[in-house]
């Protein structure tokens, strides 16, 4: 059979078409599939750097203890002797990390310590003394009157830890008097092993984790041996420290030999798009849910601390990524939570946080604009958007009110409380700080009068 020229043109340009149009989609196609690694590696990145800094919170939280006591027993230092030990195993127990010391520093000075052995050298050793490395965190601390923690540093009763500094300020005439620091050393290695960096090295994945120094070097605290190429990076915020986990696959992020092998046979290939399109659907929907668990919270399904880091507050300066939210915060604290833990066990305290985040969840009125946020162990944030002040106080005795008649049939004679510290939005002006801050400060008052409140004043 004759084919005419005509014919062959319009087969050669069908080809050339088809060819063209296959190319283009595999080649957009490809970029998406790029993009959607990244995206589950930014995910792994951001679930590894909330690990890091929960345990690391959890470790901060043993201070708080501490300075809570040293408040209890008016500036007297003698609890310690009973408490440390159970204090130091209450770390080990929850978090895998093992201490240096935990230490009470009244006027800056150390004056107890635990363990005793291995930490002879630490006694007398002055938090105040800047030429002392971990001491300018701690000066700090002083001046601006919070935790504060160190990067690793070389510890002088030997080894190699970070730590975390805590004020401890007493009411004496109604004023804030500074008492002194107290403090949690921990055992850098060990917490490297806490991490388990070696999961990343069991699925192929290279990772480095850094700070930048004072003076804008960056320092690696660890790194696998492999090398990262155009990497994933993620920031991990504790308190005041900011470290950087970056991710890059082992093998690159494209296959080379796959990549050519599709292009050599791409022609025959007719249905190789529709089943890459099942493939972008099926690991857009996987990120979709990857971004929804690191967006809520896996028990309260409140939203998460990453959510609103990430899309609520710009992180670097406080400010809302809404500027018409006017937000005022709510801080709720359950009281007493540990000794709910303690006496009736975790899954009964969960059952707790259950509860109490349905009720907080029950106050939000703007459903597009306010927010529940688990914010720590038993502590949840509530974000208002235009909220007036006799609102407040109607929807504060109203949680109180439906917290209090929490009840669990197998548990008859549990009673829970919650103590509420607010701030309140003067302006549009007002950052998150200031207003955490000012929320903060209220909910002190609150736990000062015998918890189960609120105060906003």
């Amino acid at each position: 059979m004759t084919i005419n020229l005509k014919e062959k043109t319009l087969a050669f340009l069908s080809f050339i078409a088809l060819l063209i149009t296959l190319n283009a989609a595999y080649s957009a196609l490809n970029r998406i599939l790029l993009n959607e690694e990244k995206s589950r590696y930014s995910y792994m990145a951001r679930n590894q750097a909330n690990y890091i800094a929960s345990c690391i919170d959890k470790v901060v939280v043993r201070t708080y203890t501490l300075r809570e006591m040293v408040n209890e027993n008016d500036g007297g230092s003698d609890f310690f002797d009973k408490v440390s030990e159970t204090i130091f195993q209450s770390v080990l127990r929850d978090t895998g990390i093992t201490l240096k010391n935990i230490t009470l520093a009244p006027g800056g000075t150390v004056e107890k310590v635990y363990p005793i052995a291995g930490n002879e050298s630490f006694i007398g050793f002055h938090y105040t003394d800047e030429s002392m490395p971990g001491n300018k965190e701690a000066i700090e601390a002083y001046r601006t009157s919070r935790t504060l923690l160190t990067n690793p540093f070389n510890l002088v009763q030997g080894g190699f830890g970070m730590a975390a500094r805590t004020p401890v300020f007493l009411k004496r005439d109604g004023n804030d008097e500074f008492w002194g620091l107290v403090a949690a050393t921990m055992d850098f290695s060990d917490l490297l092993k806490t991490f388990s960096f070696e999961n990343f090295d069991k699925i192929n994945i290279n990772y480095r984790l850094w700070y930048e120094d004072d003076n804008g070097n960056p320092v690696v605290l660890h790194q696998s041996d492999g090398e990262l190429v155009d990497s994933i990076t993620e920031e991990v915020s504790i308190f005041n420290l900011k470290w950087n986990l970056e991710l890059a696959p082992e093998k690159g992020w494209v296959n080379r030999k796959l990549n050519n092998l599709i292009r050599a046979t791409i022609f025959v290939v007719s249905t190789l798009f529709a089943l890459m399109l099942l493939l972008v659907f099926r690991i857009r929907r996987d990120g979709n849910i990857m971004r929804s668990l690191a967006e809520h919270d896996n028990l309260t399904k409140c939203y998460s601390r990453y959510y609103m880091n990430s899309s609520m507050i710009d992180i670097k300066d406080g400010s809302w990524k809404d500027p018409e939210a006017n937000y005022s915060i709510v801080i709720v604290d359950v009281d007493n939570f540990k000794q709910v833990n303690d006496t009736y066990g975790h899954f009964t305290g969960d059952r707790a946080l259950i509860s109490i985040a349905r009720i907080l969840q029950k106050s939000l009125e703007n459903p597009k604009k306010d927010r529940v946020i688990r914010f720590g162990g038993d502590e949840f944030l509530i974000f208002y958007s235009n909220v007036e002040k006799n609102d407040l106080r109607i929807k504060f005795q109203q949680i109180l009110s439906e917290v209090s008649r929490i009840k669990f049939d197998d548990i008859p004679e549990l009673r829970l409380g919650v103590s509420i510290g607010a701030a309140i939005a003067s302006d549009k002006a007002c950052t998150y700080q200031v207003l955490m801050k000012t929320a903060d400060e209220n909910l002190y008052k609150v736990k000062e009068n015998g918890r189960n409140g609120f105060s906003f004043e």
